[in-house]
């Protein structure tokens, strides 16, 4: 699994907005009279179905073009540091109306007024301002009105970032309201939820906190080193579940699975991947699930499996570089070396710059005529020295050899010698 960060800063906005709750409900309970009332939080049932009727005709109007505008306007305030703009492109009562549904408990009034004053002012922490290059993958509009837009964000170290965001058109523009890293799981109104859900029980509230702490840790660990990989893991083993809202408790473990992915421990990944289909996954879905089953496939050499899962992933984010490199190497395992070509071609076409499908490419080809075509669309010498360790780290010498040929052909100034003997 590649290295992943959240496309949001979402933990560290997550737990100030819960703290800021906490210190709200302590504060109201001494004080004067609530704030007025959030006009979401009071709505009728009637009043909230003619408002999602409108809300999914609004957004059904709503073009491509204009989803682009926005999110390139909304990434600018971001990288620009405009709180004050971003605070303007974002519905924090529908966030909350989220966040609710997903902790089960239904927020004060007087509570969602503080908390939606709140989120505008410091939503800006929820976004990444390290984003150089943002590409919508694909758009969604679901039956509650909102438009689901994926997204691939690359920042200035070139570390990817998937993730999906939730839209709603309103009278005068799009809003931001939530949004979900597709490579971790983590969703903004699922571990917002969790303080909520802390705030709101009254009691001991330390199994919800120990959930906030350690799930948050997900986002920080580089899971390319084991050792932290396995401090997190025994952490989240170590969580006392009990009592809490079943999204919290899936979240937790399509978490564990991903740290088992990375570990390369695919059997356990696996169990844990399916016990949680075992459950219905409405609202969460957890489309990182078919990403971590691919990857544990490919290791056991189930190769149909790993083709199936892979495929799933696509259909949700729409072209995606990483994962035609799963499918050609799920359909170059079963054999299908055609099948194989065109799904690595397929990821070189979509992110040039991704090392793994000329490796991809390299380990199938008959010769280096056929890798060399490839090679010529790598925009950078980088991506070489990236596909010769791969094909290294797997012990494929003729993958090797043939990429090597084929360099010499369509990058003639790339120093090979690290990989051909050469050096020194």
């Amino acid at each position: 699994m590649s290295e992943s960060k959240t496309a949001m800063a979402l933990i560290g906005a997550t737990v100030a907005a819960g703290s800021a709750y906490f210190a709200y409900q302590r504060y109201e309970q001494r004080t004067a009279p609530p704030l007025p009332d959030s006009p979401v939080a009071v709505e009728s049932s009637q009043e909230k179905a003619e408002r999602v009727q409108a809300a999914f005709a609004a957004a059904a109007a709503v073009e491509d073009a204009e989803v682009q505008s926005f999110i390139e306007r909304l990434q600018a305030a971001v990288v620009a540091g405009d709180a004050t703009a971003v605070g303007g492109m974002v519905s924090p009562g529908r966030m909350l109306d989220a966040v609710a549904a997903t902790s089960g408990e239904a927020i004060p009034p007087f509570v969602r007024s503080t908390l939606e004053s709140q989120l505008r002012g410091e939503l800006i922490e929820f976004f990444d301002a390290t984003v150089v290059e943002t590409t919508i993958k694909r758009v969604d509009r679901d039956s509650e009105g909102n438009l689901v837009v994926y997204l691939r964000q690359v920042d200035h170290d070139r570390i990817l970032m998937k993730s999906r965001w939730w839209l709603v058109a309103e009278a005068d523009g799009l809003r931001w309201w939530d949004a979900e890293d597709l490579q971790l799981g983590l969703r903004v109104s699922t571990m917002m939820a969790a303080g909520i859900s802390s705030a709101m029980s009254g009691g001991d509230t330390s199994r919800l906190e120990a959930f906030i702490e350690v799930l948050s840790g997900l986002a920080d660990t580089d899971l390319r080193n084991a050792e932290e990989v396995r401090i997190l893991a025994a952490r989240i083993d170590g969580l006392d579940l009990t009592g809490l809202p079943v999204s919290f408790r899936r979240l937790a473990l399509v978490s564990r699975a991903a740290l088992s992915t990375a570990l390369g421990e695919p059997t356990d990944a696996l169990a844990r991947i399916d016990e949680l289909e075992q459950q219905s996954l409405d609202p969460l879905e957890l489309p990182v699930r078919h990403y971590q089953r691919a990857v544990s496939c490919l290791a056991l050499e189930r190769w149909d499996e790993a083709a199936t899962a892979a495929q799933h992933y696509l259909d949700l984010l729409g072209e995606d570089a990483e994962a035609y490199n799963l499918l050609g190497l799920a359909e170059a395992g079963r054999g299908n070396r055609e099948a194989a070509m065109a799904a690595f071609d397929a990821g070189i076409a979509d992110d040039p710059q991704l090392p793994d499908n000329y490796a991809g490419v390299a380990s199938i080809a008959t010769d280096a005529a056929q890798v060399a075509e490839r090679l010529a669309k790598a925009p950078e010498l980088s991506v070489l020295d990236g596909a010769a360790g791969d094909l290294a780290a797997e012990l494929d010498t003729e993958g090797l050899a043939r990429l090597l040929e084929a360099a010499k052909q369509a990058k003639p100034e790339w120093d090979s010698s690290t990989w051909d003997g050469s050096e020194g």
